[in-house]
């Protein structure tokens, strides 16, 4: 059995690290990216896969590069591979 973690729950993960680091509660940064605040909690702990649109949204309001964001996943991903 293998443990690799997908890509999709990272992305979940580095959101979730993104978000508090910045400062936002739950309710206030699901406010901002206009879900429900258990919507961005299923985000965050990987119960539901998160959107390209709604990422999009959410880096940008907390000032993150998307390639950046990506690029910073793939090399932590691939050292886990």
């Amino acid at each position: 059995m293998s443990n690799i973690i997908p890509f999709s729950e990272m992305i979940a993960s580095e959101l979730k690290k993104l978000r508090t680091d910045a400062g936002y509660t739950l309710k206030s940064f699901a406010c901002l990216i206009n879900k429900s605040e258990q919507q961005l909690y299923r985000y965050e702990y990987y119960k539901n896969k998160i959107d390209i649109d709604t990422l999009v949204v959410a880096l940008k309001i907390l000032n993150v590069d998307i390639v950046h964001f990506f690029n910073d996943i793939a090399k932590r991903y691939y050292i886990k591979i």
